[in-house]
């Protein structure tokens, strides 16, 4: 803000008042230098010439009209209005900057004086109108308006040329364009199989299946690839026309020469200058279409098509070509390569580079993505780090030629995928030429199936990981790429040197696979690995070869593949460079991602982590159609500020510009932290709407990443501080200690199920209980209509089969048992109680103290509303109304500790359960409603700890909070969410 100072000396020069078109002409002038588009202001009233104030044009984008108003500025809404559905030449107005600039522009004497504040005024206050007229229009912010400096209103006006609206009808051309290029080219194929044999060479891919209807399918989603890529490289004609005498679509169509043959002429016109990385491969898919009457139709709709999309203006701003292109990878379903929405890469881009860029910084600068896909993230970081540059007054364009040959590397095994990620890099300058890209198509799997060794084989970018030590023959100096040249006809076996420790950004979003779907019975395949026609043979070696590469690293094979790259990212970083992820949700809580965690929090700082808190697993994603819960992780090598900001979204982003938006506004957050006063975070606010929340943790204080996913952190200041035995409440006088420890240090965990019963080795077979009494009793499955008392019978018993292990096993015996696998919005239990000592199997694995009142006074405790929210908050909450506990992660939850209550506490205890035994709850989601629970809140915590009935008012309200959080009733229509009355969760 200005100081007084500041502001005095301006207001002390009053003797001329400037007009608003004299501060439009200077503010203009300012935009017009920021980046390569032209700015111009209207010299006269806009309210009599009913032209826009300030008219933004940029090739490529739609044009954006600025109506600026110095404050009180109480019309400036109705002339943005006004200018909607407007034309300016052959451009229709369908976005408008409604901007508000501060009074004090009127006192400044000079153009020199105001331009010189417009570079330090941080006070532009503005919102964006879309639409076709002044009756149908979206605004963004809805209310309010956000505010920034003039780089910040910069980056706003660039981003309202590429509309979600103008956008949405692009992605709907592509995909009816890739339709139609799909029934032409089922009739080429269906009269030469030759042509198919072609294609799957070209491609690459892998098309062989064994049932008719699945080889249907596959030949269909091959021959979407093979559309995409050829309607790709006619867009981008389309984009080079007029440069080296390339020609349009419109212009070959007038002279009659719009067919095949005219298209691969013009093509290897292009492919003489320069953008083989483009047009190559575009060419020979073309090529093979060797039936000229189905080819020359093909080309006809598939130009049509582009022409749409250029009347769009639209061209590099958006990955159109890799949201289609996902959707007909054949391999897709092995390979698990899930298409980045563009939102999302633009949020994990733009929090993930530096708020601004030295020009001299900026051309050394490099930046990885080593699972590429379509290359939506790199183009994403690309697009962002080459605006930064410009706005700090670097020629970004100049730079273009050394960012694509030395600065930029993209890797993926799908060799389309690499050329269209070529092709969105390139669009950046698209009429800048360059020599070779350093987008490359690692070795995978094996050139021959009678490998013997897991020497033999590749894994991909995989092979990054390979230390100097163990391989000094190619890594790290040297690792053998299929590079994706700008000159080269054909496809050269390069040798390129990707050094260690190098790149200032990596940023990915990685395959996902999960360890209990890595094997595909149906097929007998390694599923990771079964991608590209492997072998089951190769499959076993790549996935030996794994596991002895990434012995020493965070990779967990049990978490899956998208565990090993941030191993890779780890080994290219160089200090202080950044690492920017999509990545599963559970890597924030699932035991099998320790390493990962352990990693962040000791080698890198100044984290974030971006989840959103929405009661549906698909709106929790950041990818296409994952279908799963997701998170952005940014994080800085070796970074001093040993901090987690958590930042939680309502909801996903629904446009880059709001993604852009919310990054901004993160980036310049003052974060509460955790431990601070009980407010719930600090609010991200866009105007005047709060779209999300964000709290900060000191790293050495995470053990899981529970804030992340939480809509009200209030909960989390609440659970991080009972963690260390201290409650905190609002409305309490001071915080109160109670005893607690983690379960693993005070109790010992059964066994796994398998190991109990179920393989020949294990010491039991289990059978269904005898009525008449059993010898080893089990108890072994959740169900939710049953099991709603504390006390539960067994419902199995154990036929010995292995006396070797039977004592070792039966020694786990115990009254106590943990839910591992609670649905937290059905069933009511955290832990039950069973009268004899039972084992406890897959739903109720045992938790032994040895001792009958402290295993009374643990059930009890961990039925409590503290004792669920303990064990909701720090188990796996991958999925919506889901706590997924294993024995690994249990061991980690914060119980109270019984060890520490004298015997007159414990058999307090005991008198309570005596009372609750067989008392029936409700679903845990439906705790502020349910007499059971609150009246065991009260028994537990005033009854026997002794606390002042006072706290029960505040845990009332807080126990409505929790079942109010988006996870926890997670759709249910019997939630406190869809009571009729708003609950009243004022504390």
């Amino acid at each position: 803000m200005m100081d007084r100072k500041e502001k005095r000396e301006i207001l002390t020069h009053r003797v001329g008042r400037r007009t608003e078109p004299s501060v439009n002409e200077d503010l203009a002038a300012v935009l017009n230098d920021k980046l390569s588009w032209t700015v111009t202001a209207q010299l006269v009233d806009a309210h009599q010439s009913g032209i826009p104030d300030i008219v933004i044009s940029e090739q490529g984008r739609a044009t954006v009209a600025l109506e600026n108003e110095i404050n009180p500025a109480q019309t400036v809404r109705k002339d943005a209005e006004s200018r909607l559905g407007t034309s300016i030449g052959s451009q229709k107005i369908t976005n408008v900057v409604e901007l508000r600039t501060s009074e004090l522009y009127r006192e400044l004497l000079t153009s020199n004086d105001a331009r010189d504040y417009i570079h330090r005024d941080p006070g532009f206050r503005y919102a964006l109108l879309s639409g076709l007229n002044s009756n149908e229009y979206v605004r963004f912010p809805t209310n309010g308006y956000l505010r920034g400096n003039i780089d910040d209103l910069t980056s706003f006006i660039r981003a309202a040329g590429v509309p979600s609206e103008t956008l949405n009808r692009a992605i709907h051309i592509l995909e009816k364009a890739v339709s139609t290029g799909i029934e032409h080219l089922v009739k080429v194929v269906d009269q030469s199989s030759a042509t198919m044999q072609e294609l799957a060479e070209l491609l690459c891919q892998d098309f062989d299946a064994e049932v008719v209807d699945q080889r249907r399918k596959t030949v269909g989603q091959a021959l979407g690839i093979v559309a995409t890529i050829i309607l790709n490289a006619m867009a981008f004609q389309q984009q080079l026309a007029g440069i080296h005498n390339i020609e349009s679509i419109a212009r070959m169509r007038s002279t009659d020469r719009l067919n095949q043959s005219g298209i691969l002429v013009e093509w290897q016109k292009i492919l003489d200058i320069n953008y083989w990385s483009i047009f190559a491969l575009a060419k020979r898919l073309l090529e093979s279409i060797r039936i000229p009457v189905l080819a020359d139709q093909f080309v006809l709709d598939m130009a049509s098509s582009s022409e749409n999309l250029a009347s769009l203006g639209l061209h590099e701003s958006h990955d159109l070509a890799g949201t289609v292109f996902q959707r007909f990878i054949v391999d897709r379903k092995y390979l698990a390569s899930f298409y980045t929405r563009t939102e999302s890469a633009t949020l994990l881009a733009n929090l993930a580079l530096p708020g601004k860029f030295d020009p001299d910084e900026y051309l050394n600068f490099k930046m990885a993505d080593f699972a590429c896909g379509t290359g939506t993230l790199i183009h994403a970081a690309y697009s962002r780090a080459s605006v930064l540059n410009q706005l700090s007054g670097g020629d970004s364009r100049a730079c273009h030629k050394q960012m694509i040959e030395k600065n930029i590397v993209a890797l993926d095994i799908v060799s389309s995928a690499a050329h269209l990620t070529a092709s969105m890099l390139s669009s950046v300058f698209p009429s800048e030429p360059y020599e070779n890209t350093n987008v490359m198509i690692p070795r995978y799997g094996a050139d021959d199936d009678k490998v013997k060794n897991w020497e033999d084989v590749a894994l991909g970018s995989l092979e990054l990981i390979r230390a100097e030590s163990k391989f000094k023959q190619l890594f790290p100096s040297q690792v053998q790429y299929t590079q994706i040249s700008g000159r080269r006809v054909n496809d050269a076996d390069l040798d390129v040197t990707i050094d260690r420790e190098s790149y200032n950004l990596v940023i990915m979003n990685p395959p996902f696979t999960r360890a209990a779907a890595d094997w595909d019975h149906t097929k007998r395949a390694v599923k990771q690995y079964r991608g590209l026609g492997t072998t089951q043979h190769v499959q076993d070696l790549m996935a030996q070869r794994q596991r002895k590469l990434f012995r020493s690293t965070c990779f967990d094979g049990y978490a899956g593949l998208a565990s090993a790259f941030p191993a890779i990212a780890d080994a290219m970083l160089r200090n202080h460079g950044c690492m920017a992820f999509v990545l599963p949700f559970t890597s924030l809580c699932g035991a099998r991602w320790r390493k990962f965690r352990e990693m962040i929090s000791k080698n890198y700082g100044n984290t974030k982590v971006i989840s959103i808190s929405q009661p549906n697993d698909t709106r929790r994603s950041f990818s296409a159609d994952t279908d799963m819960a997701e998170c952005l992780l940014i994080a800085t090598k070796g970074e001093n500020n040993k901090s987690c900001t958590f930042v939680n979204l309502y909801e996903r982003p629904a446009s880059s510009m709001v993604a852009a938006e919310i990054a901004r506004t993160i980036r310049d957050l003052e974060v509460q932290d955790v431990n601070e006063r009980l407010s719930g975070g600090t609010p991200v606010i866009l105007g005047d709407e709060i779209v999300g929340v964000a709290i900060k943790v000191r790293s050495q204080e995470l053990e899981t990443f529970g804030p992340a996913g939480i809509k009200d952190l209030l909960l989390s200041q609440v659970i991080h501080s009972l963690r260390e035995g201290i409650l905190r409440l609002p409305r309490l006088e001071s915080s109160i200690n109670i005893p607690i420890a983690k379960v693993g240090l005070i109790a010992q965990l059964g066994l796994n199920a398998a190991n109990i019963a179920g393989g020949s080795t294990a010491a039991f077979r289990k059978t269904p209980r005898s009525k008449l009494g059993t010898f080893y009793p089990m108890i072994w499955l959740r169900q939710g209509k049953r099991d709603t008392s504390m006390v539960l019978e067994p419902d199995f018993e154990g036929v010995v089969q292995n006396e070797a292990r039977l004592q070792n096993v039966w020694s786990t015996r115990s009254w106590a048992h943990f839910g591992s696998n609670i649905r937290v919005n059905s069933q009511a239990l955290a832990a039950c109680f069973t009268e004899d000592e039972s084992l406890g199997g897959s739903g109720w694995p045992n938790v032994k103290f040895g001792d009958r009142l402290m295993e009374t006074a643990f059930v009890l405790w961990s039925n409590t509303t503290l004792g669920l929210l303990l064990t909701w908050y720090f188990g796996p909450r991958q999925y919506a109304g889901r706590v997924r506990h294993g024995l690994e992660t249990y061991a980690h939850v914060p119980t109270l500790n019984v060890r520490q209550l004298g015997k007159d506490r414990l058999n307090a205890f005991v008198d309570v359960f005596e009372e609750f035994r067989l008392l029936n709850f409700e679903p845990m989601h439906l705790a502020y409603r349910d007499p059971v629970r609150i009246r065991l809140d009260r028994a537990v915590l005033v009854g026997c700890l002794g606390l002042d009935e006072g706290v029960l008012e505040s845990l009332d309200v807080l126990r409505r909070r929790w079942c109010g959080e988006p996870t926890v009733y997670a759709n249910r229509r019997d939630g406190i969410e869809h009571e009729r009355e708003e609950p009243d969760c004022t504390i």
